[in-house]
């Protein structure tokens, strides 16, 4: 098999959905385990300018080392966001990944079709891999990044990268114990309309690592753990 990519901005709607970034892709979810004769409808947001057309591809391995496995759809216009196709014969694999354009890239997903699916291994979210330097720490939610909040309490040193939870470029472990301030304040912080929910480690955001799990109201925007322009539920 012929190498597909090297890692840049591999499985960036796993950790934070960047606006700048061209193409967001937003399904298949990290996890998901399809079937052969299953359809898989991957989808996606376009930000491109300039891209006319876009080749929508299937892909895995290591992050570090993607290999091409199928072309899904080809010659798709941006704007659609969409391609669905029917699982064929494929080796089973847990670290598959849909590429948008070579810019997008979901989260991984398994599929079982050809031979065992292996068993579930590395960091849980991570398709069977041990985190890479860049996103060095195995959070207690199974996905690799770098931050506190992968790096911090819960994080699983036996995936995270060099087997210990240290942020790129720092030597040693984050802190795994909340920052000590006031009690009415994130962090001696307060949380606002921009980022609005106080995560658990004490630190305001806007994304499901602040605003899900392990929230808390009472420190944050208006009393709630709402994302920003998603309904309270």
């Amino acid at each position: 098999m012929r190498p597909f990519l090297s890692y840049s901005f591999f499985l960036l709607a796993a950790f934070i959905p960047f606006s700048i970034a061209e193409y967001i892709v937003n399904s298949p979810a990290s996890g998901q385990i399809y079937n052969k004769g299953d359809q898989l409808s991957a989808s996606w947001t376009s930000n491109s300018e300039t891209d006319k057309s876009c080749n929508v591809t299937l892909v895995y391995g290591d992050p570090t080392n993607l290999q091409f496995a199928e072309m899904l759809c080809a010659n798709m216009d941006p704007k659609v966001g969409q391609c669905n196709y029917t699982i064929g014969d494929l080796p089973s694999r847990r670290d598959y990944s849909v590429a948008v354009a070579n810019k997008g890239y979901s989260n991984y997903f398994a599929i079982n079709s050809t031979g065992p699916l292996p068993p579930p291994s590395g960091c849980p979210n991570f398709g069977g891999h041990d985190c890479p330097a860049t996103m060095p720490c195995c959070s207690s939610n199974g996905f690799c990044g770098n931050s506190a909040e992968y790096c911090g309490t819960g994080c699983d040193p036996a995936h995270s990268f060099n087997g210990q939870c240290v942020m790129a470029g720092q030597s040693s472990p984050a802190s795994t114990t909340p920052q000590t301030s006031d009690p009415s304040t994130c962090g001696g912080s307060m949380c606002n309309v921009t980022y609005p929910c106080c995560s658990k480690f004490d630190f305001c955001g806007d994304t499901d690592v602040y605003c899900g799990e392990g929230c808390v109201p009472s420190k944050s925007f208006n009393g709630q753990c709402v994302i920003p322009n998603q309904p309270s539920q």
